[in-house]
């Protein structure tokens, strides 16, 4: 059996623009891991919200974010888990910033 990675309750951070630093709305952040998407606000910002079923095995003590936008080349993250996160049930990861390169 895996070991067990459990993830922060609430993902969120911004989605920008690479060359300008202006947020990019509507941009699309998907979970590899899980399938889960979520759209970005007109202030580029994103979250999770509290997703109970992040809680089960990973095989890797990482997830996958991605971005994309219509006229933008998409981007990945690797935000990185850890056991500890089982001991706070209100952990959050914040400030993960996708900066997008227009096409």
């Amino acid at each position: 059996m895996p070991p067990i990675y459990p993830v922060a309750r609430n993902i969120s951070g911004r989605v920008l623009d690479a060359n300008t630093g202006r947020p990019i709305p509507t941009a699309t952040i998907t979970i590899r891991e899980t399938g889960d998407s979520f759209q970005s606000s007109a202030a580029g910002i994103f979250t999770t919200g509290h997703l109970r079923r992040f809680w089960s095995p990973l095989p890797h003590p990482f997830l996958t974010l991605s971005a994309s936008a219509r006229g933008y080349d998409s981007a990945e993250l690797q935000i990185p888990l850890s056991r500890d996160h089982a001991t706070n049930s209100k952990q959050t990861r914040e400030n993960i910033v996708f900066r997008l390169e227009p096409k």
